[in-house]
């Protein structure tokens, strides 16, 4: 699975579907996800995320697009930049599987856009820190784990 999302990454990141770049591509998804799997073996980590979290990923090219409009009108009408740091709430607590795969999902996904980027989630005071260039409404990172 994780070679799978990290080649998904690359194509998106690259966007590029030459056939020996593909399997370039594949060769390195599968050999950074045998040594994401090495890594926490040795450290004794698992994480876990939901179907639903990962299918809210699906997003990200939208993320991104949706972030560069806003960052871009801002750099066209010459606002002065009014970048922030946001505290939101976010459940970061636990040490199970499922609580770590929430925190890697939302501190890795979550900055997908140019316009926010999850800095930070402090487990004691159960908020999430997110860097806006533009402020926005929402925090992408934060609605990637929400619970029905």
């Amino acid at each position: 699975m994780w070679a799978v999302l990290l080649l998904a990454l690359w194509i998106a990141l690259t966007d590029n579907t030459r056939p020996w770049e593909l399997v370039a591509g594949a060769a390195c998804a599968l050999a950074a996800a045998a040594m994401l799997r090495a890594v926490a073996a040795g450290a004794g980590l698992r994480l876990a995320v939901r179907r639903a979290w990962v299918t809210r990923c699906l997003a990200a090219p939208w993320w991104a697009v949706r972030d560069s409009a806003l960052v871009l009108r801002a750099v066209v009408t010459r606002r002065p930049a009014a970048g922030r740091m946001r505290a939101v709430p976010f459940e970061a607590s636990g040490h199970q599987p499922l609580d770590r795969g929430r925190r890697a999902l939302v501190l890795g996904a979550g900055s997908a856009g140019p316009n926010q980027y999850a800095v930070t989630e402090s487990g004691e005071d159960e908020v999430l820190v997110v860097h806006e260039l533009v402020p926005a409404a929402e925090v992408t990172a934060a609605g990637i784990v929400r619970e029905p």
